[in-house]
């Protein structure tokens, strides 16, 4: 039986849907990556603390932080592409929504199996919205998903 999913993720946080009638969601998983929400400082490496000063250093700081937020954002959108294959069966359709540089990560983590469901995507985090807004927001999209037949 074909299902409709509607994935939302962003850097730390994904939630899937099943739409299970036109209009209605159900909401199967909802997944936190804690890891890519750490600051310099908390991540597991024991660096000692750094001095900022005039000479740039503080740039380089900002850009290990940088670094060490992509490395997190890639290792959840491979889980995420795990976590996909896992609920979606071939037949099925699935709705992306992501900002785009988190859509653009899930797109490169998704199985084949999974890419081809995407039906469509929609660049911009809907991850703390609720059932409701997110209903609203991709109406149209939905709409041509599951046309009505009057």
């Amino acid at each position: 039986m074909k299902k409709t999913w509607i994935f939302n993720a962003d850097s730390a946080r994904a939630r899937l849907f099943e739409m299970t009638n036109p209009g209605n969601l159900h909401e199967v998983e909802d997944t936190v990556h804690p890891e890519s929400r750490l600051t310099e400082g908390q991540g597991g490496d024991d660096k000692p603390g750094r001095v900022f000063s005039p000479g740039g250093e503080h740039r380089a700081a900002a850009h290990e932080k940088n670094e060490q937020h992509q490395k997190e954002t890639e290792l959840f959108a491979s889980d995420l592409g795990k976590l996909l294959a896992r609920h979606l069966h071939p037949e099925d359709r699935l709705f992306l929504a992501a900002p785009p540089a988190m859509l653009g990560k899930l797109r490169q983590s998704l199985p084949k199996t999974v890419e081809e469901c995407v039906f469509t995507t929609y660049p911009q985090s809907l991850v703390q919205e609720t059932i409701e807004v997110i209903l609203t927001k991709l109406k149209d999209d939905l709409s041509r998903m599951h046309p009505s037949e009057d």
